[in-house]
């Protein structure tokens, strides 16, 4: 079993490797690779609070399946999610 590195040691080699940014890594809806690269200096930000981005750019991400509304506030009933809904089997 691989020892468990401390915190410490990380950012001591951080500052010995002299590196200067960081690619966090994640995947997409569809499993793509996605990344956002942030500068050392935010390092500790991002590890305490997350990064933000812009999610219109990825995949899935900011994404909404919408109801569809009349202005009198009942559902159009052309919606396709309303016919479904309305035509649904509930098991």
């Amino acid at each position: 079993m691989q020892e468990r590195i401390s915190e410490e040691d990380v950012f001591e080699k951080i500052e010995r490797d002299k590196v200067e940014y960081f690619n966090l890594q994640f995947t997409d809806l569809l499993g793509g690779i996605k990344e956002v690269v942030i500068p050392e200096k935010e390092l500790v930000n991002a590890i305490e609070y997350g990064v933000w981005f812009d999610g219109s750019s990825i995949k899935g991400f900011a994404s909404f399946i919408c109801d569809v509304f009349n202005p009198n506030g009942k559902p159009f009933e052309k919606d396709p999610r309303f016919i479904l809904k309305k035509n649904a089997i509930i098991l």
